[in-house]
């Protein structure tokens, strides 16, 4: 009987730290996969939005009368998403208002972001860098770039070739 009860609180006991466990680890991912997008707009405040149209997220970095516009079917994971719009607002956009926002980024968060794709995207392949990473989500998350100019109250968009401005970027 005693014994039959040890088992039973052994097995009730291992059940409740099984879900303890559970719940932190998927609390900690979900924070973060936040810690990203909270970056960008603590930083960039009101220039980065986020919207949600016909089955397509996108993140659209909007400084003035143009934007570097970046879209993915919602199927996908919308942390893939704000950590290749992070990395390239991070090593690759033309703007200059993005100085500062390189020169306020902590080393340790770009590095998290690329630690957390090298780990999530693809076990089979070591990605030694930033470059292969964005390379990485592009391909599996199906990731399209667009330059989008407001002329005249109008919205003008052109495609932004992303792989080939990943090549520009050094190794």
């Amino acid at each position: 009987m005693i014994y039959l009860l040890n088992c039973r609180s052994l097995i009730i006991l291992s059940a409740l730290l099984f879900v303890f466990i559970g719940c932190t680890e998927q609390k900690t991912n979900l924070e973060s996969k936040q810690d990203s997008y909270i970056d960008l707009t603590r930083l960039l405040g009101a220039d980065i939005s986020t919207t949600i149209k016909n089955g397509i997220i996108t993140i659209e970095y909007c400084p003035d009368n143009t934007c570097e516009s970046f879209s993915m079917p919602r199927g996908n994971p919308k942390e893939k998403l704000i950590d290749f719009v992070y990395l390239y607002l991070y090593f690759i956009s033309d703007y200059h208002v993005l100085d500062d926002f390189r020169k306020k980024i902590k080393l340790e968060q770009v590095t998290k972001i690329i630690q957390h794709n090298i780990q999530d995207i693809n076990k089979q392949t070591l990605l030694k860098n930033a470059k292969d990473v964005m390379k990485t989500l592009v391909d599996k998350y199906q990731i399209k770039g667009k330059f989008v100019r407001y002329d005249e109250f109008k919205r003008n968009e052109v495609d932004i070739d992303i792989k080939s401005r990943l090549e520009k970027l050094k190794q």
